[in-house]
């Protein structure tokens, strides 16, 4: 939690633009309306501090919540604290749906009402968890009764099917479109704004309660 605080506050402070922890008080006192000096920083400031750096870290831990809520659903679920959601096809089901996302969305948009276009992507990339986890679950059911190991083998079967989809996906696509999804894949917070910040805090910190 230390190193979480410090990384937090070294992510704010650092970066093309530099912010002293003076102007992150002055701004924060600003916009909350407890303070009426606004000499000591710029408007550069305050959008980088409020609009920028500040959802992005937020995002970061509510990602870093959500994977180990995830795994330790996981671990209880199979009673192995090895297993992850990586392990029986989880997280390619939702690489599948990213990736047809970051192929084919120009193509959706034509389909999609206007307020959901930003969210597209996690959208379709949760849809693809969701469903290869259905898919193993269905698969593993033996006799009307879930088997565990029959999971697991389920979970490593769809696993390898959704790598085959994703290497098919990659081999068809751009340049550009294989940049932005390799920059999914390393976990970018690009996109990452306070509605999407809401959003994400409640898929993450209800299962986590």
């Amino acid at each position: 939690l230390l190193l979480l605080l410090f990384l937090a506050i070294g992510s704010i402070i650092f970066g093309p633009v530099d912010i002293t922890l003076k102007q992150i008080k002055d701004i924060i006192l600003y916009n909350m309306g407890l303070s009426i000096n606004d000499s000591t920083f710029s408007r550069i400031h305050e959008t980088v501090l409020l609009d920028i750096r500040l959802p992005r870290i937020m995002m970061a831990i509510l990602v870093g919540l959500g994977l180990g809520t995830a795994g330790a659903i996981l671990q209880g679920l199979f009673r192995n604290p090895l297993v992850d959601p990586g392990f029986i096809g989880v997280s390619s089901g939702g690489a599948i749906g990213a990736m047809i996302a970051i192929m084919f969305g120009s193509f959706l948009y034509s389909y999609i009402p206007k307020i959901l276009i930003p969210f597209t992507l996690p959208i379709l990339a949760m849809s693809g968890s969701f469903i290869t986890t259905m898919m193993v679950y269905k698969i593993s059911k033996v006799s009307n009764k879930t088997n565990i190991m029959a999971m697991l083998l389920s979970g490593i079967a769809i696993n390898a099917l959704s790598g085959a989809v994703i290497g098919l996906f990659i081999s068809i696509s751009s340049d550009a479109e294989l940049r932005s999804f390799t920059f999914w894949t390393l976990g970018g917070l690009d996109m990452s704004d306070w509605n999407v910040v809401m959003i994400t805090s409640l898929f993450v910190i209800i299962p986590f309660l």
